[in-house]
């Protein structure tokens, strides 16, 4: 442009450009057990908690949590069997505390405890009069002789039965033992009126 004096003016002419900052809100809800991670930190109650951060924007970026704690269960209880004792899908020959896992109504684990007593009223351990049990130790299987066996189970000393073998009455009867670990055992032989226990070795 010119002046009145007919000299030209020089203009500069700048450029602006605005950035409009969009910042973004999001809520998650968990439900988890006992305690839960959740960006670095760890928390043990229910509740809301927030963090900040940028977004792909360069913007403000707070994401809430909702978070529901639920808590494992514990329980135990006391028992007493003779010979054995049946828990859901385990037996048990052998006195002592054991745990087993189930799921809670709420989501989580529930551990109970057995406090178990084992009693021998009703097992006989004089083997060697009505039944014979050779040889132990014992490699990868085991004779049995006596009067109408009828099953031959093998617990490890926990009391966890790990072999069963049936017999049907007969007089004679081979366990095989050969998938067993070496160490100690009992053996639980029943020929319909009682129990004779037996702890027997396998070596290799």
């Amino acid at each position: 442009g010119y002046n009145n004096d007919g000299n030209t003016i020089y203009s500069d002419v700048w450029s602006f450009t605005t950035h409009y900052c969009q910042d973004s809100y999001s809520t998650i809800e968990i439900t988890a057990c006992d305690s839960y991670t959740w960006k670095g930190a760890t928390y043990t109650q229910s509740g809301t908690y927030t963090f900040d951060t940028l977004n792909t924007t360069g913007c403000d970026s707070t994401v809430t949590l909702s978070l529901t704690i639920n808590y494992s269960v514990e329980e135990s209880f006391a028992d007493t069997a003779t010979a054995e004792y049946q828990w859901n899908d385990s037996t048990y020959t052998i006195s002592g505390d054991y745990e087993q896992t189930f799921e809670a109504a709420n989501g989580c684990d529930s551990v109970v405890t057995l406090h178990l007593t084992i009693t021998t009223t009703g097992i006989d351990e004089n083997v060697n009069d009505e039944i014979k049990v050779y040889p132990v130790p014992a490699n990868d299987r085991i004779m049995v002789e006596g009067t109408n066996i009828a099953t031959v189970r093998i617990c490890n000393m926990l009391g966890q039965e790990l072999i069963e073998s049936r017999n049907n009455g007969a007089n004679t009867m081979t366990v095989t033992t050969e998938k067993l670990e070496p160490g100690n055992y009992i053996m639980l032989i029943d020929n319909g009126e009682k129990t004779f226990a037996r702890q027997i070795t396998i070596l290799r």
